[in-house]
């Protein structure tokens, strides 16, 4: 028997701290208010209910609504009741993560936030439309479905990144250098290569530093511009052929473009950062084309 006067409505949270505002429940036009706690903990562990004294059973639909404002978070999920369950979900965030049991029928990302929909049958959960409550008590959050909001690349993750291609740079630019050394008479110093080394180094420290208190953007400019007008100065002064600083200006700055498409990308970096390698390696084999051996030296004739 269903006793229908001690019938109530329970919306349940995974955390009650993160409620901000309620609103009352509109129930059939009438305004019912909230009571703390979900009076079953065993499904719903943490929430608030309504009661509906004097629910009418004959009454074959009823129409509610309620206003829920919560704090911010990771992300947010939900727990297909109903026999048909339809949530629209829009937002802001430009970086979802759609998770949980199934995903979106439709949704839409663009850099101004994102739409997504779900509609979900009751076939498609692990529990039953209705059930005695204490026969049988099921984990409702086993079958969730909603969105992780996620920023893909923090600064320092950025820096990190930055990093991880720091060997390839310094070791693109000593092949120029070597590149220059074998096609002229021009020879670098160990102590100049070392310097160098320094200077390609230190944009890293110049990057974080700077970062940490404007925009990453005009943070790696100005490092790029630095790091970039510092080496081409001291190659110039070095090898005493401002033509040849020239080459090296145009080399960094087109790293330093390509690192920072790189920082960019989230699904094809690992592409792009294989077929810059490639490009590197043609241009090395044809540089090199012509290299001899003469006694104990490499020369390109």
């Amino acid at each position: 028997r269903i006793d229908w006067d001690k019938a109530y409505i329970v919306l349940g949270l995974s955390d009650t701290r993160a409620i901000n505002e309620v609103s009352s429940l509109n129930w059939n036009g009438n305004e019912i208010g909230y009571s703390p706690g979900t009076k079953v903990t065993e499904i719903l562990s943490h929430g608030f209910h309504a009661s509906l004294e004097g629910l009418n059973a004959e009454t074959e639909q009823h129409v509610f609504n309620t206003k829920v404002s919560i704090n911010g978070s990771q992300g947010f999920r939900f727990a297909p009741f109903g026999e048909n369950t339809t949530v629209n979900m829009k937002s802001s965030w430009p970086h979802p993560s759609f998770q949980g049991m199934t995903l979106p029928n439709n949704y839409e990302v663009t850099a101004d936030g994102f739409t997504s929909s779900w509609t979900i049958p009751h076939l498609a959960r692990n529990y039953p439309q209705s059930w005695v409550y204490a026969d049988q008590n099921y984990h409702l959050g086993e079958f969730t479905a909603g969105v992780d909001l996620f920023e893909p690349v923090f600064l320092y993750s950025k820096v990190t990144r930055a990093v991880k291609y720091g060997i390839l740079f310094v070791g693109l630019t000593f092949l120029t250098f070597l590149i220059f050394e074998l096609t002229t008479q021009t020879r670098l110093h160990y102590v100049q290569y070392g310097l160098i080394g320094v200077a390609l180094t230190l944009f890293y420290l110049v990057l974080l530093s700077i970062a940490e208190h404007t925009a990453f953007l005009t943070a790696y400019i100005i490092a790029a511009i630095s790091n970039i007008g510092l080496i081409t100065i001291y190659t110039g002064a070095a090898l005493k052929n401002w033509t040849r600083a020239g080459v090296i200006f145009v080399l960094l700055s087109a790293l330093y473009t390509v690192l920072y498409s790189l920082l960019q990308l989230e699904d094809y970096a690992l592409l792009m950062g294989t077929m810059l390698l490639l490009f590197v390696l043609m241009v090395l084999m044809y540089v090199t084309r012509n290299l001899r051996v003469n006694s104990s030296d490499f020369t390109l004739s």
